[in-house]
């Protein structure tokens, strides 16, 4: 239960100051009332203001939030309060940084504020959308509907965003396994055959001197390494985190031979998608595109999205705005401009986002296929290629003997 601080006069006068632990504000200063004494400041104890800080230090997980809008959804269509609703999710809420958001939301909403408005201090802490999507559930009066809606959405974005995880999970493993191989290859075993090839006093082959110089760079020059390897990082992290680096990286995605047509595939499931849920809740065109922009988490794409919206803030079609753009399969183009020729542009969204959700697993699960052949070829080419480096000079140390 939540701590409060408070300042209150007791029957002779005097100022007082403590701390109780109460559901709610409100709570609170009832029962400093029923105790005799007339609060004068009530307000959240330090300590739970840090732990909420604490509590707030990530984004909440995707599928938590998924998960929230689902029963959201079902207990406001069993004709339940949003504040009720809120209270009865709030109590059985295991994700602790959820569960500090909705205690909040909670008494904000007792002192009168509205849903959208008591998220929106916490906007950071969710996906782009929601916030976005109560506002316009509120104001149409389908909030059931729309939590719905973004439940769903969430779902399959994170069920997405899991499927890319599984895929690199594998070759990442593989090409950390090659690290670690070749450094204990060059610190312990190389070694032990370099005294044996410089005794023998045969010319060596350029292979086996290539790997001596390596394992003696290791060995005895490992903290110019590791000082290497440290700037490396450094200046990666650097790059990545520029404007020129968010943007640079973000082109390289998109053009990226092989691997950027499946991720054009993918940040069009995740607009098209987005906008879709925006749109069919009743947000603005415009806006709609705005939010969903960022939901493709890339900064080149974000910025050609962004001047599309402009365009078509000032009259330019949808589907001709994106097409300029030129960063999603033809198929996107097509679809939009049929369903604003329709008037069927939500479900004509809808259709698309499940046909590249579809193509992406499809085109995710071929990647995959070629990626671990791949990696097991680079693998076994590593530690074929310091076999054959170790055995030359043997044979050729065992023919001269002969």
């Amino acid at each position: 239960m939540p701590k409060f601080d408070y300042i209150v006069v007791d029957k002779a006068g005097k100022s007082k100051k403590g701390i109780i632990e109460a559901a709610d504000i409100e709570a609170a200063r009832l029962e400093l009332r029923e105790r005799g004494l007339y609060p004068q400041n009530v307000k959240i104890h330090a300590e739970a203001k840090l732990s909420k800080e604490i509590n707030f230090s990530k984004k909440i997980p995707i599928q938590v939030v998924s998960v929230f809008c689902i029963q959201f959804s079902a207990i406001l269509k069993a004709g339940i309060s949003p504040l009720r609703a809120i209270g009865i999710i709030k109590d059985q809420q295991e994700d602790e940084r959820m569960k500090a958001v909705l205690n909040d939301v909670y008494v904000q909403i007792q002192h009168g504020v509205s849903l959208s408005e008591a998220f929106s201090a916490y906007s950071d802490r969710f996906p782009e959308v929601f916030v976005n999507m109560i506002e316009a559930g509120e104001a149409t009066g389908s909030l059931d509907t729309n939590m719905e809606r973004l439940g769903i959405t969430l779902e399959k974005s994170h069920k997405l965003n899991a499927q890319i995880k599984s895929a690199l999970m594998y070759p990442c493993i593989v090409l950390v396994l090659c690290v670690v191989i070749l450094i204990v290859m060059m610190a312990f075993v190389i070694p032990k055959f370099a005294d044996m090839f410089n005794a023998s006093g045969s010319d060596l082959p350029g292979t086996t001197k290539f790997m001596l110089g390596m394992s003696d760079f290791i060995i005895n020059r490992w903290p110019i390494l590791l000082l290497a390897v440290a700037v490396i990082v450094f200046a990666i992290v650097t790059f990545k985190r520029s404007d020129y680096g968010k943007n640079a990286i973000g082109k390289f995605k998109l053009k990226c031979p092989k691997v950027g047509p499946l991720y054009s595939k993918i940040i069009a499931a995740k607009f098209t998608r987005s906008l879709n849920s925006l749109v069919s809740s009743g947000v603005p065109v415009p806006a709609a595109m705005e939010i969903s922009s960022r939901s493709v988490a890339n900064t080149f794409v974000e910025k050609k999205l962004l001047y599309a919206t402009n365009q078509v803030k000032q009259g330019v079609e949808i589907s001709a705005a994106l097409k300029e753009q030129d960063v999603f399969p033809q198929m996107v183009y097509e679809m939009i401009g049929l369903g604003e020729e329709t008037g069927a542009l939500e479900s004509l969204l809808t259709k698309t986002a499940d046909y590249f959700d579809q193509e992406s697993e499809e085109a995710l699960k071929r990647l995959t296929g070629l990626i671990e052949p791949a990696t097991l070829v680079l693998m076994g080419g590593m530690i074929g290629f310091i076999v054959i480096s170790i055995m030359q000079p043997i044979f050729n140390i065992s023919s001269t003997v002969v």
